[in-house]
C-alpha cells in the first residue's frame, strides 16, 4: 500500500512525526531524570536533585551532561519546574493534557 504523496497528507505525517517524536523526547527527558537523579519529598511535592554528587566518572560523563541537557529541555516544554531557592531541585509539572485518558 503507498501513502498519499498529496500536501495535505504529508502535512498531516509531519504533524504525526512531530508529535510522536516530541512524546518520546519528553518521556525519555524525565526517564533520564528518574534514573540518574536522586529524589526527596519536600512538603506534597516530589523533587529530583539534578546537582552531580560524586567527582565525575570518566565513563559516565555523558550521564552528567544529558541530566542538564534534559533539564534544559523540559523547561524549555513546561514540564518541571525548579525549586525557588535550590535551583538544582526541579520538580515535576503534571498537566491533564499530559496525563493519558483510561483505556476503554
Amino acid at each position: 500500500m503507498t501513502t498519499p504523496s498529496t500536501p495535505a497528507a504529508n502535512a498531516a505525517r509531519l504533524a504525526e512525526t512531530l508529535r510522536l517524536a516530541t512524546a518520546i523526547a519528553d518521556e525519555e527527558a524525565r526517564c533520564h531524570i528518574e534514573c540518574n537523579c536522586t529524589s526527596a519529598h519536600i512538603g506534597k511535592s516530589l523533587w529530583w536533585d539534578t546537582a552531580w554528587q560524586d567527582e565525575p566518572d570518566p565513563l559516565d560523563d555523558y550521564a552528567f551532561i544529558t541530566i542538564d541537557t534534559c533539564v534544559q529541555y523540559l523547561e524549555l516544554r513546561g514540564k518541571i519546574v525548579r525549586h525557588p531557592i535550590r535551583p538544582h531541585l526541579v520538580h515535576f509539572v503534571e498537566r491533564p493534557a499530559d496525563i493519558a485518558p483510561p483505556a476503554a
